[in-house]
């Protein structure tokens, strides 16, 4: 059997090409090809007019109608099939700014999930490191303690390595301040001082440290560089 297709494009119905499958069209559509082979209804991949508020339904309608059935399609509409529908120019534009829009969305979001992630595991080594000092005096205290200090040693350098590693990312990902200095210079401290208010002065980093030198632990994930200021200045106020 002879395998065949048709090549629809948007804004256009009248050139609707139909070809010979060969391996370059399976390559090319492969998503489609394969829902395709397994009997099944293939939906075009992308954001549904539907779901594009800016849109009534008289206008869904009449895209449909010129083979286009996303906004990725109308984003993507050849200018010369401007001209087959009303207004054209306008959505396609306006298409393209929404697309744009929501793609910054979804690097925001994507970008706060790392952080989250980031933070959770930085909370995690925090803990881990705190435990291994803590039963590293433990036997330093007890000679008949059976640890393994070399062992230990070397787990609580490795924790600390990637503790390091990890802050980095995190400080250069973390939720804060849009400004892009958000990170930026932060004022250097003597050996063993804490940070001294005004808080905000101070970077991601210095931030985090002070936090858990006076709680004992690292923030929670979910706060961010405001919420970690006003912890330390309702700390002082205390």
């Amino acid at each position: 059997m002879v395998e065949m297709v048709s090549i629809t494009t948007a804004g256009d119905t009248r050139a609707v090409p139909v070809f010979k499958v060969n391996d370059v069209t399976r390559q090319k559509y492969r998503w489609y090809y394969d829902l395709w082979k397994q009997g099944l209804q293939a939906t075009p991949r992308g954001t549904p007019l539907e779901s594009w508020p800016i849109l009534t339904s008289d206008q869904v309608r009449s895209l449909k109608a010129n083979n286009v059935f996303t906004v990725e399609h109308l984003a993507a509409m050849a200018d010369a099939n401007e001209n087959r529908m009303p207004m054209i120019r306008t959505l396609k534009n306006q298409a393209k700014e929404w697309l744009a829009e929501k793609g910054k969305i979804q690097e925001k979001d994507a970008a706060r999930a790392e952080n989250d992630q980031l933070r959770g595991a930085i909370s995690m080594l925090e803990q881990q490191i705190a435990e291994l000092r803590a039963n590293q005096v433990k036997g330093a205290a007890e000679p008949n303690h059976a640890i393994d200090a070399g062992r230990m040693n070397s787990d609580l350098e490795g924790m600390t390595a990637a503790l390091s590693e990890a802050t980095q990312s995190d400080d250069r990902k973390a939720e804060g301040p849009s400004d892009p200095d958000e990170f930026g210079a932060t004022v250097p401290l003597e050996s063993g001082e804490g940070l001294k208010p005004p808080y905000d002065q101070y970077g991601w980093g210095d931030l985090r440290a002070e936090y858990t030198r006076r709680f004992g632990k690292g923030p929670v994930p979910k706060m961010n560089t405001e919420a970690v200021v006003k912890a330390l200045s309702d700390n002082d106020a205390a």
